[in-house]
């Protein structure tokens, strides 16, 4: 899979979201990252893969399209319970509206050890012509494997 489809797909969530809507969105993104983390140590990658590859009501809300993502260390991506059509992609060239590669980042700057490394995008409302943002929260769940839950305005 290419940039722009990446970047399409992704844009086609957004909508205008206030400030205060930002943190629950980056508020609710920690929340499931952090039991996707627990449920990835308990079950196991094989076990986890199949759990975060459905749209269950552990691991996705209709509220800012929160769901489950994630991917190896080198960018490719395992699960996605939205875009199926990214598993197996690489995502290290992924970029937003201003051509912010955050697969890059977020595989270089989400530290081991737990903690959550929080990134915003911006993207194009193809419907309003709005600039609109995504919160991803990402937890190393082990050394090869990146976690993310992703909340969109």
């Amino acid at each position: 899979m290419n940039k722009p489809l990446i970047t399409a797909c992704l844009m086609c969530t957004a909508t205008v979201v206030a400030a205060a809507d930002l943190q629950e969105m980056g508020d609710m993104s920690k929340e499931m990252v952090a039991r996707a983390v627990t449920h990835y140590q308990q079950v196991g990658r094989e076990q986890a893969e199949k759990d975060f590859n459905h749209k269950t009501e552990e691991w996705y809300a209709d509220k800012y399209f929160l769901h489950m993502f994630a991917m190896n260390v080198d960018g490719t991506v395992w699960a996605d319970n939205v875009w199926p059509e990214f598993i197996g992609t690489d995502f290290t060239a992924a970029a937003d509206f201003d051509g912010f590669e955050f697969g890059h980042d977020i595989i270089a700057n989400t530290p081991q050890g737990g903690e959550v490394y929080q990134v915003q995008l911006k993207f194009m409302n193809p419907e309003s012509g709005d600039l609109t943002p995504s919160v991803g929260s990402c937890v190393r769940a082990d050394a090869q494997n990146i976690l993310c839950s992703w909340a969109n305005g």
